[in-house]
C-alpha cells in the first residue's frame, strides 16, 4: 500500500516571531485557497515521522495544538493539523478535500494534471527547478520587467507576460505550453465558482473587470486561448514534488513568493492538488508524486494599478484645473499690450512655460544685435539666469551690463551693478522660482563654469543623450558642470537655447522631468509618487492623456499643485514692452508680435571672438587656465537667514 507522504505547511509569522501554523493531511484532490504567500513561509514534510518532529519544535516555541473548528479571527499561538477526512473554511486558508462528484469531477479531469505530471516527472530536461524551492515547474505571468506599451495603458510602464514558454509544445496540437497552461487555469477558476456556489463561500477573488482586461484575459486572448476572456490569473504555476525517473526525490523546502500579489483580492493563492502513481523503467515498484496547479496574482501588476490609481487622480486634478483656469491655457497677442505708460507687467503664470521662457529668448537676442550674435556674450547672460529669480530682474541687469560691460566679462559687470544698487544679485520683481546662493562665488568657479558650458553644449551636438547632458550641466565645476546650477534652472538654461537653435528642440523635451530640488517633487511625494521612475512615469502619463509635451506636463504639474496647495510663494510670468510670445511650431521658433502676427525666426550664426574682451580674459579660448584665477566676487551684502532646499 502506498502512503501520501508530502504534508503542507504554512507558518504565519507576527514580527518576526512564528505566530501561527497550519499543517495540511495530505489526500488524493485537494483544493486549498491560502491569503499573503509572499508573507507566509511554506513548504513540506515528507512522512509522519517529519510531522511529527516539527510538532515537537513548534511546541516548544510556545505554540498549542488547537482544533481547527476552534479557529477565529483573534486565534494566535496555535498550530493545527488540518485532516484530509474533512473540508475546513478557516479566516486565512480553506482546505476541500470532497472533489469526486458530478461537474467538478469533469472539470478536474479536464485541467490535465496527470498529463501534467508525467510531462514534468519523466523528461529529464523538461521544466525548471530551484535549490531554493526544490520542486519542478512550469510558470508563466507577468514580470517585474516592464515596457511602454500604449495598447494597454497609454503613457505608462506596464508589466510583460512572460513569454519562454510561447514556442514550447503544449498538451495539445497546436498548442504552445504558455496556452496549456492558460486552459488548465481557466478550469481551475471554473473549479472555484462550483466550490463557492456548494459552500455558499463570499469569496471575491480576481474579480476587478478592468484589472483582468489589461492583464490576464488580454494575455490570454493574444494568444488565442479558447473562453480567454475567462483567464483571471497574473501568474499560474504547475509543479510536481515526490520521486522523479531520473532517482531524485523532491520536496518543497521553506520559502515564500515574493512576486505574489499583495492586494485585497489578489494577494490569494488558488491551489489544487492530485496524486498520481507512476511506473517508472527501472523502479521495482510504482510511486507516487504530488503534482500541484496554482494560479494567483502578481506584485508587477498591482504596483502598477496603484500607480495608475494615483496618475488617473493627479491627471484628473490637472484637467479639473485646466477646466477651472481656461484662461491661463489661451496664448495671444493681448498678453504683449500694454496702457498707462508701463513697460513691464507681471501675470499668473500661463499654462505654457513658453510664455515664461520669452522673456529670456527675447534678452538674449537683443543682445545678439548689440553683440553680433557673440557665443561668449550669449552663454555669460545665460548663466546668469541662475542668480536671480526674478526674469524682470535678470533682463534689466543684463541690458544694464550689455551697455556698461566695456571688455569686461558680463556676469563680473551684472554682479557688480545688482549688488551696488539692490544689496544682492537675486533682485527684482515678479519672481518666478527660488534661488539659493552663498555670499560670494570664486572667480574660478565662474569661469570654469562658462568653460564647461560651452563644452556642454559642444557635448550636446556629438552625442545624443539629452538625459546625460542636463546631468553633466548640472554638476559641480570640478566635474565638468555649472556652479549653483540645479535640476530645475539647468531644464530652463537648456530650454532657453533651444529657442537659440544651440540645441535641438527635441532636448529640450527630453530632459524635462520634475527636479528634487523643487516643491512640485514633494508635493506629488505626498500624493504618493514615490520613485523617480514614477516621477518620469507620471509626467509621460499626463504628456500622452493631454496631448502635450513635456516641458509643459511638468509646468502644469508645477501650476496645479501650487494652486491647490495654496503655496504661499506667488509666481509670476514677466512681460516686458515690445517682446514677442515665443514658441515652437514645426519644429522652428516663431514669434508672436503685438499685432497677432507671427513670423519664423531665422536660424542666427553665433560665433566667438566677435567683440573684444579685456587681455587674459577670453574664457573661451583654448588653454585659458582658470586655475590661477584669484578673488571673489560678492553676490549679496544682506545677512541670509537660511538657505531652502525646495524651490518651486
Amino acid at each position: 500500500m502506498i502512503h501520501f507522504e508530502l504534508w503542507m505547511v504554512f507558518e504565519v509569522r507576527c514580527h518576526r516571531n512564528l505566530s501561527r501554523v497550519y499543517i495540511i493531511d495530505p489526500s488524493v484532490y485537494q483544493f486549498y485557497r491560502i491569503i499573503r504567500l509572499n508573507d507566509h513561509v511554506h513548504f513540506q514534510l515528507r512522512g509522519s515521522v517529519a510531522v511529527e518532529a516539527y510538532i515537537v519544535k513548534v511546541h516548544k516555541l510556545g505554540l498549542m495544538k488547537i482544533n481547527p473548528s476552534a479557529i477565529n479571527e483573534t486565534s494566535n499561538m496555535f498550530y493545527t493539523v488540518l485532516n484530509a477526512k474533512s473540508d475546513q473554511f478557516l479566516p486565512e486558508i480553506s482546505v476541500i478535500n470532497s472533489i469526486t462528484l458530478g461537474t467538478m469531477k469533469t472539470i478536474v479531469k479536464g485541467m490535465d494534471l496527470n498529463r501534467w505530471g508525467r510531462k514534468l516527472a519523466s523528461s529529464y530536461e523538461c521544466g525548471s527547478s530551484s535549490m531554493e524551492r526544490r520542486n519542478k515547474r512550469f510558470d508563466i505571468g507577468f514580470a517585474a520587467q516592464s515596457h511602454n506599451d500604449p495598447d494597454v495603458i497609454p503613457g505608462m510602464n506596464v508589466p510583460k507576460f512572460t513569454t519562454k514558454h510561447d514556442s514550447k509544445e503544449g498538451l495539445e496540437e497546436k498548442e504552445t505550453l504558455t496556452m496549456s497552461l492558460m486552459r488548465s487555469a481557466i478550469l481551475m477558476k471554473r473549479l472555484v465558482n462550483e466550490l463557492k456556489d456548494k459552500y455558499e463561500l463570499d469569496w471575491d477573488d480576481f474579480n476587478d473587470e478592468e484589472r483582468r482586461n489589461l492583464f490576464a484575459n488580454r494575455a490570454a486572448k493574444e494568444r488565442g486561448v479558447a473562453d480567454g476572456e475567462l483567464f483571471v490569473y497574473k501568474g499560474v504555476s504547475v509543479g510536481v514534488t515526490g520521486s522523479l525517473q531520473n532517482g531524485e526525490y523532491l520536496w518543497l523546502r521553506p520559502h515564500v513568493d515574493k512576486m505574489n500579489g499583495r492586494q485585497d483580492g489578489y494577494d490569494v493563492y488558488h491551489g489544487f492538488s492530485i496524486h498520481i502513481r507512476m511506473h517508472y523503467i527501472g523502479f521495482r515498484h510504482p510511486v507516487l508524486i504530488r503534482v500541484s496547479l496554482g494560479g494567483y496574482g502578481k506584485k508587477p501588476v498591482d504596483d502598477c494599478l496603484s500607480r495608475l490609481a494615483i496618475n488617473r487622480s493627479i491627471l484628473n486634478g490637472v484637467l479639473d484645473w485646466q477646466n477651472n483656469n481656461p484662461e491661463l491655457f489661451e496664448i495671444t497677442s493681448s498678453l504683449l499690450k500694454f496702457r498707462g505708460g508701463t513697460t513691464y507687467r507681471t501675470i499668473r503664470p500661463r499654462a505654457y512655460k513658453s510664455v515664461y521662457y520669452s522673456i529670456f529668448v527675447e534678452g538674449l537676442l537683443r543682445l545678439g544685435d548689440m553683440f553680433h550674435n557673440d557665443l561668449g556674450v550669449l552663454y555669460e547672460a545665460l548663466f546668469l539666469m541662475s542668480l536671480t529669480p526674478s526674469p524682470l530682474g535678470w533682463f534689466e541687469g543684463v541690458m544694464f551690463a550689455a551697455r556698461n560691460r566695456g571688455e569686461e566679462n558680463l556676469v563680473e559687470v551684472f554682479i557688480n551693478h545688482m549688488v551696488k544698487e539692490y544689496g544682492c544679485v537675486s533682485a527684482g520683481p515678479g519672481r518666478r522660482r527660488q534661488v539659493s546662493h552663498g555670499r560670494s562665488m570664486r572667480k574660478k568657479q565662474l569661469y570654469a563654469s562658462l568653460i564647461n558650458m560651452k563644452r556642454c553644449v559642444g557635448m550636446a551636438s556629438v552625442v545624443d543623450d539629452p538625459a546625460q547632458l542636463l546631468k553633466r550641466w548640472t554638476s559641480s565645476p570640478e566635474n565638468g558642470g555649472l556652479h549653483g546650477v540645479g535640476e530645475l534652472i539647468g531644464q530652463e538654461q537648456i530650454s532657453v537655447l533651444s529657442y537659440l537653435r544651440r540645441f535641438h528642440a527635441r532636448d529640450r523635451s527630453s530632459i524635462a522631468y520634475v527636479a528634487k530640488s523643487t516643491a512640485t517633487y514633494l508635493r506629488l511625494v505626498s500624493l504618493g509618487v514615490k520613485k523617480d521612475s514614477h516621477m518620469k512615469e507620471i509626467l509621460r502619463f499626463v504628456m500622452v492623456n493631454m496631448g502635450v509635451d513635456a516641458d509643459d506636463a511638468e509646468h502644469f504639474f508645477c501650476e496645479h499643485l501650487r494652486d491647490k496647495e495654496q503655496s504661499k510663494f506667488e509666481a509670476k510670468d514677466t512681460i516686458i514692452m515690445g517682446q514677442g510670445l515665443y514658441s515652437f511650431e514645426d519644429n522652428r521658433v516663431c514669434r508672436m508680435n503685438e499685432d497677432g502676427g507671427k513670423e519664423f525666426v531665422e536660424d542666427r550664426d553665433w560665433s566667438f571672438g566677435r567683440v573684444s574682451y579685456r587681455l587674459g580674459n577670453a574664457w573661451w579660448e583654448d588653454g585659458f587656465e582658470t586655475e590661477s584665477l584669484e578673488g571673489e566676487l560678492l553676490l549679496s551684502t544682506k545677512k541670509r537667514k537660511g538657505r531652502s532646499k525646495n524651490k518651486d
